[in-house]
Parts: C-alpha cells; structure tokens; sequence
C-alpha cells in the first residue's frame, strides 16, 4: 500500500512538471507556467530537484529572468531567510560567471544582489571586491556602477569606519560616470543619489 503511494506520489509529480517544462520550453518566460511549477514544487515538496532544470533554462538564456528569480525561490524555499554562507558563496559565483558571458545582464545582477538580503555589503565584500576587479573590464557597465552605488549609499550609515567612508566616496564617483556617459537616460535619478551622497559625507 505504502510503496504504491510513493509510487502515485512520484508519477504525479513528474507528470506535472513535465508538463511545466514543456510549456517553458516554447515560452521559457510563460508566467503561468513559472507559477504552477512553484505550486507543485510547494505541494510535493519537491524543492530540492529544482536547481538543475533551472541550470537547463539559463543555459539556454542566460537573461531569462524568471528563470532567474526561480532560482532565488528555489535557494530561499531550500534554506529559509538565512541562506547559509557556504551557499551563498557558490549562488555568488555562479551568477558571476553568468555576468561574465552577458556583463550588462540585469537579471544576474539583480540576483547577486539579492544574495545580501539580511547580510550587509561590508560584512560579506565578494561583491564588492569583484566589482572593483572588473571596472576596467566592463568600463560602461551601468549595472557594475549601480552595485557600488548601492554599497556606498548602505556604507553612508557608518561613515566613522574608514571603509565605510572609501566605499561612498567610490559611490560619488560612480554617480558621476552613471551620469555622464554610461547612463545618460537616467542622469538626473543619479545626480539625485550623488547629492544625497555628498550631502552624507560633508556631515561627517
């Protein structure tokens, strides 16, 4: 009785992600698809088996982001709010690896970010000294300038550290090069956040 239930279980389960998959494969961004994949995993508490067929649709399209944000769920459905350090650090480096093939990717940008989500930039700096690694790289990435705006302006709150200090003044400056170049269409939203910045550190 038990082993067949197991067995009615399995095969309930299969079918319907099957079916989720191919649907995505015709549609890889099919929100209704995405949504009931989520249901099924939920209640079959299947979660675990999730990861590789997200690995398969980023493969195909490494800028899906569904696919993207499947990928948070399935890691925060997996480890709770807490996402332990060790799983952090390979979620890290795997969508490092995935900005190197498309650097201007705001899904995988997006994702690392959201790896901190509990943590602070300074306390956990991968990111950080990745971003400061890569600007003479992708000297017009307007998603690696962001990052360290988004560092700074967290950084303002504790300007009596030192680091804390270099971190909104290397804000300021990205601020400026967002502005004056890498992206002008949003120019005045980052001479906002400048200002604001400078206003910051002139309080010190």
């Amino acid at each position: 009785m038990y082993s067949a239930a197991v067995e009615h279980h399995d095969s309930l389960l299969t079918e319907e992600l099957d079916a989720t998959a191919e649907t995505l494969s015709v549609d890889g961004k099919n929100y209704h698809a995405w949504a009931h994949r989520q249901w099924v995993l939920d209640r079959f508490n299947a979660w675990s088996r999730e990861l590789g067929f997200v690995d398969s649709e980023l493969a195909k399209d490494v800028r899906n982001n569904s696919a993207w944000n499947e990928r948070f769920c399935t890691i925060r459905r997996l480890h709770g709010d807490d996402i332990p350090d060790d799983v952090r650090s390979s979620e890290l480096k795997y969508a490092q690896a995935a900005i190197s093939r498309a650097p201007n990717n705001e899904s995988a940008w997006s994702y690392a970010r959201g790896l901190y989500k509990g943590r602070s930039f300074s306390a956990w700096p991968d990111l950080e000294l990745w971003c400061l690694a890569q600007r003479s790289a992708w000297p017009t990435c307007a998603h690696l300038f962001g990052t360290l705006v988004d560092i700074g302006e967290e950084a303002v709150h504790s300007l009596q550290d030192p680091g804390n200090s270099e971190r909104v003044q290397r804000a300021i400056e990205a601020c400026g090069s967002l502005a004056t170049g890498i992206d002008d269409v949003h120019a005045k939203f980052w001479r906002r956040r400048r200002h604001r910045l400078m206003q910051a550190m002139e309080k010190k």
